[in-house]
């Protein structure tokens, strides 16, 4: 499904679905105790240190990368608190197709349930004891990125890290409440809200890059060759 209000209400009663999406969700918002709060710490600790080793316009410009970057994750948060409650909180309008999500308890098969369950609540751990694990971790590509194993690792839980995740939470909050549940919802003639898409469809990623790319494996010629080079590519990612 592309349209958010279709899928409105699908996990109200998807108890581990919603646990292990939150989970999920919290590590991609950059959430303090989370796996993603370590990483976007250690690009914007990077930041900073960098801007206060250069001076002038080069200074200037990385700064305004920082707050870019703050503004960023914030918009993340944004749109991450739209999902969980569209799909995990709200009801659907219909009543039918409300009730039909609520009855269908298989909507996971075992294998599913063992990977997603497993993957998701890893997170915390990642992030609640980074120096036991998620350090660990990327200290294994010291030698393939060539760095310098001596280099020390960020005090991820101080304030001056801290800040700059409560930056972006306020950001996102105020993104949330203030346009997405405004301007990127409006009443529909039964007088209930509705998710709208302000994005020209014309514009649509999916239908100009994504699948001519994906589908172009299929045809002869130069988008063949370039589609095998992008599938390539993401699979060595």
């Amino acid at each position: 499904k592309l349209n958010l209000n279709e899928i409105r209400g699908y996990g109200r009663k998807k108890h581990l679905l919603k646990v292990c999406f939150a989970l999920a969700a919290l590590g991609i918002m950059g959430i303090p105790m989370f796996n993603g709060y370590i990483s976007k710490t250690l690009i914007h600790e990077s930041m900073v240190e960098y801007i206060h080793m250069i001076s002038g316009l080069e200074a200037t410009l990385f700064k305004i990368a920082e707050y870019a970057f703050l503004f960023a994750g914030g918009l993340t948060i944004a749109y991450m608190i739209k999902l969980f409650v569209c799909v995990f909180v709200e009801k659907n309008e219909d009543e039918k197709v409300q009730e039909q999500y609520d009855n269908n308890k298989k909507y996971m098969g075992l294998l599913s349930t063992i990977v997603i369950v497993v993957s998701s609540f890893i997170l915390p751990f990642l992030g609640f004891i980074p120096t036991l694990t998620s350090d660990k971790l990327s200290s294994i590509a010291y030698e393939f990125f060539k760095v310098d194993s001596h280099l020390h690792f960020a005090d991820y839980f101080i304030w001056a890290n801290l800040k700059g995740a409560v930056i972006s939470l306020v950001i996102g909050l105020a993104v949330y409440f203030g346009l997405i549940r405004t301007l990127f919802m409006k009443k529909n003639e039964n007088g209930n809200k509705q998710y709208v898409d302000l994005w020209p469809s014309v514009l649509d990623l999916e239908t100009l890059v994504y699948r001519p790319v994906i589908f172009a494996y299929k045809k002869k010629g130069v988008l063949n060759v370039f589609s095998y080079i992008v599938i390539f590519i993401v699979r060595a990612i």
